[in-house]
């Protein structure tokens, strides 16, 4: 499978370069995002939408005088060519010329093909401009400004929804100016550069403590009760995406995204670190996905032989005439294979390398409703080919693709969904949207609201350690 350089899709929400020819990243991102008969039946309920009954104003027909903006032309055209089910994006034609006399630069096409998207059933397509495209890139390299904390997700109590609270600072990493400036995991974080930190979303709320709001953060924070005013710079620095520790004789293994360049390295790294661990907790919770090829090389860590994934993908065409081809990826003696039945036969490629097999101890996976995407492919690799069980709530539910494509000019990009996947038991894990499936657990395991993830007060995590019959994890709660 070939890939770019591009760096996340998205994390979860709408969500998360110039190049001499097209480059396609396949995404199975976020969180939460979505993701296919051997494939599960694929269903859109809108109705298809002629011309005269488009949710927006066509305005100025395109003409002599206004012709089609060519940047714009090129992502209509390309949305109707690379999307996956294209039966409720309408005419094509009318779409192309609509606002022509208005659409007058590469921002204003951007804009406007992001309109379109906006009313379309998949909440996953999206254009990128230049400026979100670097900060894509970057964040998929780790190397970024950031103050080095991951804020705990607020859910429901059934663990599917965010809800709007407070933060607890779930993560400090060592070496970051958040550790230099005296920020301590399980902080409450009221505010947020003087705003109310329940009026921000988790993404929202993450992007001010990295690449957008200037160069330091300012929090007001709860501490044992007390309240606290701290301010702390945006320093360029690697967020590792995965790290470890030991709890008793298990290694407890958090993987934060599978949107980050390096992540089966880092991981790779962290089970070697911990080699002589009993066995393993991979905790997936708000994982909320990204690349498809990096979860596939991860779960080869965990699997010696057998299917890891399958897919049906759109090929480039025209939607009157679409064609599509299965994809089935695995492991098998000569390492990682992506086998492709397609219009013009069946393929074999061995370009995604494998990593070894390292471990052939207990695993349990952790998972929640933000558990997403490609953590969901990493996670049913992993438990349908024996090498992990699954614990915590179900999973987001997104069993499809997307493809980033970086052939437009100025450094946009578009990101539509190309493709469905099943997991090697065959099962479709959802649109990401309104039918969301996801992963039900080997044991569900809910967590009190407001309990600090990977700490004493952490009950999946605990039962998680306590079955595998181990001692000295944590200690007794704190009365």
């Amino acid at each position: 499978m070939k890939e770019s350089e591009v760096g996340k899709g998205d994390n979860v929400d709408k969500r998360g370069e110039s190049v001499e020819s097209t480059s396609d990243k396949l995404l199975a991102d976020s969180g939460p995002n979505k993701e296919p008969s051997k494939f599960a039946p694929f269903e859109i309920s809108p109705s298809i939408k002629s011309a005269d009954s488009l949710p927006f104003e066509l305005g100025p027909a395109a003409s002599k005088e206004c012709p089609v903006n060519p940047v714009y032309g090129k992502f209509i055209d390309e949305i109707f060519l690379r999307s996956f089910d294209t039966r409720s994006l309408g005419d094509r034609e009318a779409i192309r010329s609509r606002d022509a006399c208005s659409i007058k630069s590469d921002a204003d096409a951007v804009r406007k093909a992001n309109e379109f998207l906006d009313t379309t059933p998949d909440p996953f397509d999206k254009v990128f401009s230049r400026e979100e495209m670097e900060n894509f890139r970057q964040a998929a390299r780790g190397n970024s400004k950031n103050i080095g904390v991951i804020l705990q997700m607020n859910l429901d109590a059934e663990e599917r929804e965010e809800i709007r609270a407070p933060f607890l600072v779930e993560e400090v990493q060592p070496g970051s100016s958040a550790e230099t400036y005296g920020l301590k995991v399980g902080d409450k974080v009221t505010r947020i550069n003087g705003r109310d930190a329940a009026g921000f979303s988790h993404s929202d709320a993450m992007k001010a403590l990295g690449s957008e709001g200037g160069d330091k953060v300012r929090f007001s924070i709860e501490r044992d009760g007390v309240p606290m005013e701290l301010e702390i710079p945006k320093l360029l620095r690697d967020k590792k995406p995965v790290s470890g520790r030991m709890e008793g004789n298990i290694a407890y293994i958090k993987i934060n995204t599978f949107l980050h360049d390096n992540v089966a390295e880092d991981l790779k790294a962290v089970l070697e670190q911990y080699k002589d661990a009993q066995g393993y907790v991979v905790d997936l919770r708000d994982n909320g996905g990204g690349y498809f090829g990096k979860a596939l090389q991860a779960a080869s860590l965990f699997v010696d032989e057998g299917v890891l994934v399958r897919s049906r993908n759109k090929l480039r065409s025209e939607p009157e005439n679409a064609q599509f081809a299965d994809k089935e990826y695995g492991l098998d003696d000569k390492g990682m294979y992506e086998k492709v039945t397609g219009p013009s036969g069946t393929s074999i490629d061995r370009s995604l390398e494998r990593f070894p097999d390292l471990v052939d101890k207990p695993v349990t996976i952790l998972t929640n409703g933000r558990s997403a995407s490609a953590s969901e492919i990493f996670a049913a690799a992993l438990r349908d080919n024996g090498a992990a069980i699954i614990k915590g709530t179900r999973s987001f539910g997104k069993g499809e693709i997307q493809t980033i494509d970086m052939a437009f000019p100025n450094g946009t990009a578009l990101k539509v969904t190309t493709g469905e996947y099943t997991t090697p038991a065959g099962r479709f894990l959802g649109d990401g949207a309104k039918k969301r499936y996801g992963i039900i657990p080997d044991q569900i395991i809910r967590n009190t609201s407001g309990a600090l993830r990977g700490s004493q007060y952490d009950s999946q995590l605990r039962q998680a350690l306590t079955s595998m019959e181990i001692k000295n994890f944590f200690g007794p709660p704190n009365k």
